[in-house]
């Protein structure tokens, strides 16, 4: 068995057997009543076989046959692998392989865990007594190996070397296609914690040597003359002060940036450390991880964030990366369509993405599947949230977790603490339903018909987050502003890519009418100069306080530098659009306040001290706040010449020759087609309806 991710008509394709494959899986969870030898497990293995999704993803653990003494045993992960088989003939194993040290290993050398910064001081791991499960605790300051630990990376990669030798000439070799490699909080690679450990501060050190060199590039850079690499405070936590607003100036906390890029590189440093071994023993096989979330990250990005995403995209040793896509109202059908990775930027780099789509149906904790009541919007639920990585030209797997998530029981059943709801023993199936299976069956063939195209995305918009911006800013419920961002431009009735900042000098930016820079409170001197040579074409559209730090220092000039127009700094609570006098408040997400002074800027809204909080100017928008509301959004999108599929606010997704529709309200809806055609549909209260732009017809 063998597989690969190939760059062919314009996506990462996924090929088995040297036969391309749609990326439509479906996966198993990682607590007990999953484990793929399980009543309920076996049942919906096989359902979905049935209807041709024959890639399952499984989930195990290198603990399990890592011994103190006894040589390592590799039993339980071949069984979990089998087990699929036995379930499926067809089946193809893409394994979910946590690399987590086992306790005794960590109570074996205290000195290699993770050591927990926290407001009230520093504190080791708390060991409960836990022998077996590392993910149940994950997030409670629990014992737990430094992801820095060279120890814990070097006797790792030497298990997970012996698990690999052990399938030669076996039955589960037959089966897996692939490694996920998964560590850190629930294994996706966040850190633990703030770790202040030994090993972190030794990886530090080693961080500065590499950046600075010398000791006196070193001391310059800090102000310090009696600096050596050894001896810099480590200081990564978030909560440390901000010094204006919410940003971190550089040449007062560069200690503070340094430690928290130390932080991050710890993470990618890990995985490919094991992702090396996976490709070198087994170069048949996929190697893949947790990673690249930027969306819905929350507050603490610098330590649990994914922001080192250019060294996972540069390393031939990873084939694909994954994730859920978000918790936030994108859950709902009243919500719109969101996805925690760029989609856009993983498509230009070659790498597969693979979505967890983990959106339990509505009723599931009654009947399998959901109930009938809900059946409907069950169903635009699960076509948007599948196909929106599939139209970037991507992936998914059916995540089919626990029952009913414990964190929705209060919502859901009234405070019930059922085992039926809440047990991690006992399981249904999300999907577990004739009527619901035969929905996901159209899905996986729409999907092979998609694939099976040249891909050509449809976005007018184009969406430009930056990593690195983080490290200079610290945005309290950060997850907010990101709702608002998204609520704005996909109520629209535009289409939108997302890329990091990274990707500008290599994307298509031609086919972008607009592009909106959000969160890009640092742009570097080098990525000033392709926007103002890349985007010259487009209107850009900047966002609070877009470039106000290069790097270097903060500064207004450096606003005026990357945005084309002069501000100046304001006391201000609110900004009112000119067009409509709709208002929002200025809260501490938007500290400090700009206001455009720049005689010959057209306004576009004003502040509540009377000067002007967005205004446009040439091909430069410049917007107060730190996301685009609806109205102003469809203002500048109109200017700049933006297609809108439809009038109404409806969320929308198009690649290629299809168009997804979803609809939040009963009634007639018209679907606007760029070439002017216009295609009419009844529709129930929610309903995503795909359709076939060449000759109008609906699909799904």
């Amino acid at each position: 068995m063998s597989a690969q991710i190939i760059t062919e008509g314009g996506r990462p394709q996924l090929y088995i057997d040297g036969e391309r494959t749609s990326p439509i899986i479906y996966g198993l969870s990682d607590f007990p009543a999953a484990a793929a030898n399980s009543h309920y497990a076996y049942k919906n293995i096989r359902a979905f076989g049935e209807r041709g999704i024959n890639i399952v993803t499984a989930d195990s653990s290198l603990h399990l046959g890592w011994h103190r003494v006894s040589p390592y045993d590799p039993e339980a992960i071949h069984a979990e692998i089998e087990s699929v088989m036995d379930a499926n003939p067809e089946a193809k194993v893409l394994l979910r392989l946590h690399i987590n040290a086992p306790y005794w290993w960590m109570r074996d050398n205290p000195g290699e865990c993770v050591m927990y910064r926290t407001p009230d001081g520093d504190a080791p791991g708390y060991d409960d007594g836990e022998q077996d499960r590392l993910i149940r605790t994950d997030g409670k300051m629990d014992i737990r190996a430094s992801l820095a630990s060279e120890k814990w990376l070097a006797e790792g990669a030497e298990i997970l070397k012996q698990f690999l030798l052990s399938l030669e000439g076996t039955r589960a070799a037959e089966g897996i296609i692939g490694i996920q490699l998964a560590c850190g909080k629930n294994g996706e690679w966040h850190a633990w914690g703030v770790d202040v450990s030994e090993p972190m501060k030794r990886n530090f050190a080693n961080y500065l040597r590499e950046k600075y060199v010398t000791k006196e590039a070193l001391r310059e850079a800090y102000g310090d003359v009696t600096l050596d690499f050894d001896t810099v405070p480590y200081t990564p936590e978030p909560f440390y002060p901000l010094d204006d607003g919410i940003f971190r100036d550089p040449k007062k906390n560069i200690g503070v940036i340094d430690s928290q890029m130390a932080n991050q590189r710890v993470t990618s440093n890990a995985i490919l450390h094991f992702a090396k071994i996976t490709k070198e023993v087994a170069p048949n096989m996929l190697c893949g991880a947790f990673y690249g979330y930027i969306v819905a990250t929350g507050d603490n990005a610098v330590i649990g964030g994914h922001l080192n995403i250019s060294d996972i995209y540069s390393s031939p040793y990873i084939d694909y990366i994954c994730g859920p896509f978000c918790y936030m109202e994108n859950r709902l059908p009243t919500g719109v369509p969101m996805q925690r990775a760029l989609l856009e930027s993983h498509r230009l780099r070659g790498k597969l993405w693979l979505t967890e789509m983990d959106q339990y149906p509505f009723g599931v904790e009654v009947k399998g599947g959901g109930t009938e009541e809900n059946f409907t919007k069950n169903l635009a639920n699960l076509r948007r949230n599948t196909l929106q990585p599939l139209f970037g030209g991507h992936g998914f797997w059916f995540y089919d977790h626990r029952l009913v998530p414990k964190h929705w029981i209060i919502v859901l059943m009234g405070g019930t603490t059922s085992p039926e709801v809440t047990s991690i023993y006992r399981k249904r199936g999300w999907w577990d339903d004739p009527k619901m299976l035969d929905e996901i069956e159209k899905i996986k063939k729409f999907g092979d018909r998609f694939t099976a195209e040249e891909h050509n995305g449809a976005a007018d918009v184009l969406i430009v987050h930056s990593a690195e911006a983080k490290y200079y800013r610290y945005i309290k419920d950060f997850e907010r502003v990101e709702l608002q961002l998204f609520e704005g431009i996909a109520r629209t009735g535009a289409v939108y890519d997302c890329i990091y900042t990274t990707e500008l000098d290599i994307c298509e930016i031609e086919k972008y009418k607009c592009i909106v820079f959000f969160d890009c409170g640092m742009l570097s001197k080098k990525t000033r100069e392709i926007i103002k040579t890349r985007c010259k074409g487009a209107t850009c559209v900047f966002l609070h306080g877009a470039g106000y730090c290069d790097g270097k220092s903060l500064s207004t000039d450096n606003i005026r530098d990357a945005v084309g127009m002069s501000v100046s700094r304001c006391d201000a609570e609110v900004l009112t659009l000119s067009s409509d006098e709709e208002s929002f408040k200025l809260d501490a997400a938007a500290y400090p306040v700009f206001s455009v002074k720049s005689p010959e800027a057209i306004a576009m809204a004003r502040l509540d001290n009377g000067e002007v909080g967005a205004a446009r100017l040439g091909n430069s928008v410049y917007v107060a706040l730190p996301y685009l509301p609806l109205k102003l959004a469809r203002e500048i999108f109109s200017l700049a010449g933006v297609h809108f599929y439809n009038e109404v606010g409806d969320p929308m997704l198009a690649s290629g020759n299809y168009v997804l529709y979803n609809s939040q309200s009963e009634g007639e809806k018209t679907l606007k087609l760029k070439d002017g055609r216009e295609i009419k549909f009844k529709s129930c209260d929610f309903e995503s309806a795909v359709f076939d732009i060449r000759d109008g017809e609906r699909i799904l």
